[in-house]
């Protein structure tokens, strides 16, 4: 953007009078912008880009910089919040190293459709095995990682981001299908009031 400074008389120095305007301040210059493009080229994949349409319905990014800009980074949520902003996950992962009784983060992540990604141990383990019997055959072992192997965690993770649109949709839809099979609350409470024998 050029600026033009009033010089009736003529008296300012071209450079002076027809100067470019530098982003937020004058003379930062470009590295920050570059390093900006450079990072987005690194951290957003094709995939990603293409999968963008799906993932943002409104003016979905064009570019792997402008996808940098869309992607949310959230402290904690109220629970009022999650059932909107959940959905809008690729994937949830739960890396805990605690025993969990059941794994609730997990199976309420599936009921969004954002797929689950759990350390395989405990209740997480249930949840882990549940999503697998459900998920498309090629898919079963990107439900869970071993607890404490980040190496198996990065690759499935990868996995997961790296599925075309098609085949994420079909993981998403899977998860969504086994939450409510096996947890939602229809499906407990005839558990809990079946006769057992």
């Amino acid at each position: 953007m050029v600026v033009q400074v009033a010089d009736p008389a003529g008296v300012l120095p071209d450079d002076i009078l027809w100067r470019q305007k530098e982003q937020f301040s004058d003379g930062v210059g470009y590295s920050w912008i570059d390093s900006l493009k450079a990072f987005a080229e690194r951290e957003i994949t094709d995939s990603d880009l293409q999968r963008a349409r799906w993932r943002f319905e409104h003016n979905p990014p064009q570019t792997k910089e402008a996808y940098l800009y869309r992607v949310l980074f959230t402290g904690a949520l109220e629970h009022r919040h999650l059932r909107h902003l959940w959905p809008l996950a690729d994937v949830s992962v739960t890396p805990s190293v605690f025993p969990e009784a059941f794994g609730m983060v997990a199976a309420e992540a599936a009921a969004c459709g954002s797929p689950p990604l759990v350390a395989r141990h405990s209740g997480l383990a249930e949840v882990a095995e549940g999503l697998e019997a459900a998920y498309p055959e090629e898919h079963r072992g990107l439900a869970s990682f071993a607890p404490g192997d980040a190496a198996d965690l990065a690759a499935k993770l990868g996995a997961i981001l790296a599925l075309p649109g098609a085949e994420w949709d079909r993981l998403s839809s899977a998860a969504r299908a086994a939450a409510v099979e096996r947890w939602s609350w229809d499906t407990i409470a005839a558990l809990i009031l079946s006769p057992r024998g």
